[in-house]
């Protein structure tokens, strides 16, 4: 439409029918009467463990990428000594700089997953303005609402699978390149200790005869 404002032209996406599982606003299960708020309570109890192991999950990673990034920090001269190359400086630059994205994303993950649930609940507030609304442009508004919904939380479940790919990712390559740098590390430094304690080989020497 030529010359729409944003804000109508919003309002013409999402101002379509609402899907007919919702508008159905009561089942019949096990002879009792459920309306579609207490199916919906329903499902979110069965998925309530579910969603207490996945903020377990999130949490596990994020401590474990703060501890491995602290512990290496703190105490890599007291394991090594000042043996550091050029080759294990760039593995451990590279594995702090993994654990750090690992860490920024478990934090971004949780955020993702707090907006999913709050526009769930933004989602269900819309089907019950619809459901009391006593007029047109009320249940317009209500529609809008729920369709506008419904697509953030689309949008929300490939924005989570992409943070929590990061998390994991960043955090396994971080513990692989420390991983390679306490390899090598500890190689150089057995090496140099060997060095250190082998006797220099005794020298023969011939003595001239009279």
């Amino acid at each position: 439409m030529t010359g729409a404002s944003p804000k109508n032209v919003v309002c013409e996406l999402y101002d379509r029918p609402l899907p007919a599982g919702v508008n159905a606003w009561s089942v019949v299960v096990d002879g009792k009467d459920l309306n579609y708020g207490q199916v919906h309570e329903l499902i979110h109890r069965d998925i309530a463990v579910g969603n207490d192991y996945r903020k377990e999950r999130i949490k596990l990673l994020t401590t474990l990428a703060t501890g491995v990034f602290a512990l290496t920090v703190t105490f890599h001269k007291n394991l090594f000594g000042v043996s550091l190359t050029r080759t294990g400086l760039w593995f451990i630059l590279l594995g702090w700089a993994a654990l750090i994205a690992s860490l920024l994303a478990g934090l971004v993950h949780f955020r993702k997953w707090e907006d999913f649930y709050l526009e769930h609940r933004a989602q269900g507030n819309a089907l019950w303005r619809h459901r009391v609304a006593s007029d047109e442009p009320g249940k317009k508004e209500a529609r809008i609402a729920f369709h506008r919904s419904s697509a953030k939380i689309n949008d929300l479940q490939k924005s989570y699978k992409k943070w929590n790919l990061i998390q994991s990712g960043g955090l396994i390559v971080g513990l692989a390149f420390i991983a390679v740098y306490v390899a090598i590390t500890g190689f150089d430094v057995v090496s140099e200790r060997t060095k250190t304690s082998t006797p220099p080989a005794a020298t023969d020497k011939i003595t001239p005869t009279k």
